[in-house]
């Protein structure tokens, strides 16, 4: 399913800061955006990069040395993980 045709995001839409300006991980505004790329779409993100792709994201999450990314498939939601 893709969104209508056009730009998927509203007028005035800003694409989610993935990290705090101190650099840390912010799982709130990751989880935020895919909530909204669920909405958009009608089913969660594959992946990251695909949210970074349909431009959810200023930039790619720097994520935490030895850490990864997970989807829990239930939810849709993302949380950290060891490596």
């Amino acid at each position: 399913m893709t969104p209508p045709s056009g730009s998927h995001h509203p007028a005035g839409f800003k694409a989610f800061r993935p990290n705090t300006p101190d650099g840390k991980l912010d799982l709130d505004a990751i989880n935020s955006a895919a909530g909204l790329f669920n909405f958009d779409f009608g089913r969660p993100p594959r992946d990251l990069q695909e949210l970074f792709q349909q431009k959810y994201f200023t930039v790619m999450p720097s994520l935490p040395l030895g850490q990864r990314l997970v989807m829990e498939p239930r939810t849709g939601k993302f949380k950290l993980a060891s490596q």
